[in-house]
Formats: structure tokens, sequence, C-alpha cells
């Protein structure tokens, strides 16, 4: 919408229209439905499959069912394998005049908890009509993991010990299962708003075995070192996210834009709640079990990195964008790139963020990654969509997994030009006594392909249970919304809502449903498109016949029902 205003032109861009100023053959291409196509009763089109689901509710029936399993499963595992924590080792440490476990981890614990649980989880509430589902599933799956991450990381730490003692629980490991949790999120965010709850467990559950296997040869057996996570945690989540969601986005996905896979003004800010959140409690995720005499470094590297990579993004974002527009003066920042891309530099500083670099190298770093995952948002995304099918709600790839790849290469750089004077008495932190810093690039090198193979592998394989066993929401109906599994407000959606303020949230959603079903419908088959939308709004008017009775104020409600 082009209009005047004291300062020049401005543009509006509105990249995804509402769904009834669509045109029917895009709804048509999203639903990728036909009626006539002699389909079962009760089936839909998902991608190139037929999907069995139930007409009459998308809720989850298969939820409670997982959940019990995979909790009992979680609970047993715990009781046999782990025992109290070791409280006299605690008491040992305090008389000796040390720092107890709870003294000296504790505090990272908490920063992590809060970039795990509620940085994460306002990150993605950038969806319009999806914070329900980004917050709360986040909140369910990152409780879950820090049971069942305890299991898999502790059964690794005992295969590598070649011992099979009962372990104490410790701060250690409720650190390690939030390091998973993230890793897990990361994978979320590639799939957020097209995955069932019972699909988001079984992805969780087999996630973490493989995770933590990855770490189990990457870091015990390869010895490479990445005190970060860019490679263990950021380059896994991502990548194996990004297998995930080739695997679950439903046919023509990557190119279609969805109406509701979008922010709203509202939703915007608090995503940035979130980013700002993850921003400043990047030091402690990456320091937080850093050895004695690297944390200093790992803390402040990982603030100058981050400080750079906040400053290219802007200057990227403009910069960018002032590429597509015809005059450079509309060029504008980009609320996504903004969100995203300036914690690359937290991404990629990880795996040298315990070493010995120069300040300015930090910087660099993260300026370099800020543009990377800026550059990744602006056009590395669209080509992938278009080869590769891939809707990747979040774009994790540009900011976990470019930059975690950038960040192990750059690792290779330092560790080979690592000495033993640079580091003193930290030299053993880092490298074997009896190796050269060549040794650890290799190590390095062998670490980063392990982790692409096995993320990408086992991300495509549990990309198919879940799709082949499990229920997926019906596209696109009921892709990125939360009325189908939530008990939503009044207020839940403002698009799409009928004018009629007697319909209840999901009564409107499904009204707009029937709208979204009979546009699909009109290419394929024109005749039946009508009884379509007429069937599903005197089904909602059905519905609502007894509030409207109930409430005076309500008596025009027919009238607008009729109309809607």
């Amino acid at each position: 919408v082009e209009h005047e205003t004291t300062s020049g032109s401005v543009t509006f861009r509105s990249p995804r229209p509402h769904p009834q100023q669509l045109p029917t053959t895009t709804l048509a291409a999203m639903a990728d439905v036909a009626v006539d196509t002699g389909a079962p009763k009760g089936a839909a089109a998902f991608g190139d499959r037929q999907v069995e689901h139930e007409t009459t509710s998308g809720t989850d029936k298969q939820f409670p069912k997982v959940m019990g399993f995979l909790f009992t499963l979680a609970l047993v595992l715990i009781g046999v394998f782990f025992k109290p924590g070791d409280a006299d080792g605690e008491v040992a440490r305090a008389a000796a005049g040390g720092l107890t476990d709870v003294q000296r981890l504790y505090p990272f614990y908490i920063h992590v908890c809060i970039m795990i649980f509620a940085g994460f989880a306002f990150l993605m509430t950038f969806l319009k009509r999806y914070s329900y589902s980004a917050a709360g599933y986040n909140f369910l799956l990152c409780a879950y993991i820090m049971i069942w991450a305890i299991f898999c990381v502790g059964f690794w730490h005992n295969v590598h010990a070649g011992h099979w003692e009962r372990q104490h629980t410790s701060m250690t490991y409720l650190i390690e299962g939030l390091f998973a949790g993230g890793a897990v999120m990361i994978s979320f965010g590639a799939v957020l708003g097209k995955t069932n709850p019972s699909q988001l467990l079984i992805i969780a559950f087999l996630e973490i075995i493989f995770y933590s296997f990855n770490f189990y040869v990457g870091s015990l057996n390869v010895g490479a070192t990445d005190s970060g996570g860019s490679m263990f945690v950021h380059t896994f989540g991502a990548y194996f996210g990004v297998a995930l969601a080739i695997q679950l986005s439903p046919k023509g996905a990557g190119t279609i834009d969805h109406p509701y896979n979008g922010p709203s003004y509202r939703s915007d800010m608090t995503a940035m709640i979130g980013t700002l959140f993850l921003w400043i409690m990047w030091p402690s995720f990456n320091g937080a079990l850093a050895a004695d005499g690297d944390q200093l470094r790992v803390i402040i590297n990982t603030v100058l990195s981050l400080s750079g990579s906040v400053l290219t993004t802007f200057i990227a974002s403009h910069s960018l964008q002032a590429a597509r527009v015809t005059w450079e003066s509309e060029a504008q920042f980009d609320m996504v790139h903004v969100q995203n891309a300036t914690l690359a530099g937290g991404v990629a500083i990880g795996a040298i963020s315990n070493l010995v670099v120069e300040p300015w190298v930090a910087i660099l770093v993260g300026a370099m990654a800020g543009y990377l995952s800026t550059y990744g948002y602006h056009a590395v995304t669209p080509a992938l969509s278009k080869a590769l099918n891939l809707d990747d709600t979040c774009g994790v790839h540009n900011l976990h997994g470019m930059p975690g790849v950038f960040g192990a290469i750059v690792s290779m750089i330092c560790v080979g030009m690592a000495t033993p004077e640079a580091y003193g008495s930290t030299w053993s932190n880092t490298f074997d006594e009896d190796e050269t810093a060549g040794d650890q690039v290799i190590k390095q090198l062998w670490a980063l392909l392990i982790t692409l193979i096995i993320s990408l592998v086992s991300g495509t394989v549990t990309g198919i249970i879940a799709r082949e066993y499990f229920v997926s929401p019906q596209w696109p109906h009921e892709a990125f919304s939360d009325h189908i599994m939530w008990e939503v407000p009044d207020d839940f959606v403002n698009e799409g809502q009928a004018m009629d303020r007697s319909l209840t949230p999901k009564s409107a959603a499904k009204l707009h449903t029937a709208h979204l079903v009979a546009g699909a419908s009109a290419t394929a088959n024109p005749v039946a498109a009508p009884a379509a939308a007429a069937a599903g709004a005197g089904e909602t008017k059905a519905e609502e016949a007894p509030a409207a009775a109930d409430d005076g104020a309500d008596a025009p409600a027919a009238e607008g029902e009729e109309a809607a």
C-alpha cells in the first residue's frame, strides 16, 4: 500500500496475505487435495501420501499413551542406573575450603535454564496463532528431556569409563540435560506448527539417544574441543531439524506462504523478549562446564562475539533489503534478522570460546557469523525451500546450522595455531600432552563430519517414524494454529474470525476452515464448493445456537453467521 507521509513514500509489505485474500488456486495448492480424486473419507493428502485422520476433531488422541509410556520408561531407567547426589563429596569440598558443586555450578544452571525454558520459548512465539503451542510444548519437552537425557548421557559416560555402577545424580548432569534440551529445541524450531505433541515426544525421545551418542563419539572418543556446543549442540540440532522438516513438510509447503506462518506486531515483540534472554545468558551456556582457567576466556570471547553479530546483523539486514528495492531510501530492517542472526555470534564462538584468541578475533567471528546468518534468511532459505521443499519454520539452518559449521571450521584454524606457551597451565584442558596442534585439527574435522552424518541420517529416520506412525496436523487447515490442541481465549484470533462476536474462537476457526476447504475445492469441483462452505457454516451455526439463546445481546448473531 503506497501512501504519502511527511518523510516520503513508505511501502507496507504483506508477504503472507489474509486467507480470504488468497486466490483459490493458491489455497488448492496449499491443501493439495482434490475432491474428485476418489480419496477415502477421513483421509487428507500429505505430500503424495494419504494420511488418515479424525474428521470430527484434530486433537492428538495418542498423547496420553505416548507420554505415559515414555515417562514410565525414563522413570524406571533412572531408578536402575542412578542414585542420590553425592552429599559427602560436597561436605568434603567445603571442608577443604573449595567451592561446592552447588556454589560453582548452580548459578550457571539458572542462567542456562532461563535460556532453554524461557529464551527458546519466547523466541518461537513469533507465529501469530501458535504462541501457546510454542511456549507450552517447549516447557513439556524440556521437562521430559531433563529426565531422559540424564540417563542417555550417563549411559555413554559409563560406556566410555568401562564401568556400570549406579551413578550419583549431579549438577553436571542437570546442565547436560539442559544442553540436550537446547539441541531438541533447535530441531523443534524447524518443524514448528506442523507437528502434534505425540510426534514431538517421539522426536525428543529418539533425538536424545542420537545426540548423546554423537557426543560420546565426537567428544569422548575423538577428543574434539567444543566448549559451547557449536558442533555437538547447534550443528547437530540444526541438521537433525532440517532432515525432520524435509520428511514432515507437506508437498509444496516450502514454496507457499501459509497465511498463519508469520508474525503479528505483538508476536514479534514477544519473540524479541526471547532473543534478549538468549543473548544475555549465552555466555553461561558456553562456559557452564568449561574447565577451571577456561571460563574467563569463554565468557569474554562469547560476549565480544555476540556484540559483533548484533552490529553486522543490522548492517546486513539494511543492505540486503536495499538490494531488493528500487530506491535505497526504501530499505528497512527485518525483524526476523534481528531476532535470530544477532545470536549467531554465540553459536559460532562456541567451538573456540575456551581457546586463546585475540579479542578482535572473537569480535570478527561474531561479525562474520551475524552476516552469514542474515544472508541465510535473505537468500539461502528461499533457495532451499524451492530445491528441497524445506519448510524450516524458524530458520534454524540459518541461526544454528551455518554458524555452527562456520565455528567448527574456525576452531580448526585456531587449534592449528595454538602453542603451549600461549596457554600456559591451561594447555592440558584442551590438548593431550603427547599430541601436536595438528592432531587436534584432525580431531575437529572428524567431529564435524561425524556430527553432520549422524544428525542428517538420524533426523531422516526419526522424521519417517514420526510421519508414518503418528498423525500429523491436517494441512493447511490445522497448521500453525493453537485452537486444535488448546483452550484459547476469546481474543485468540482476529484474522479469519467472523464479525459476529458470539462466535467462540474454536467455532470461528472452524468456520474459517470451511472457507479454506471450499476455496481449495473450488478449482477441482466448482459444484461441490458452495455445498462445502454451506455445510461448514451450518455446523458452526448449530453449535453456537445455545450461546446466542443465552445472551440477548447476541440476537443478531444468526444474520452475522449467515453473512460470514
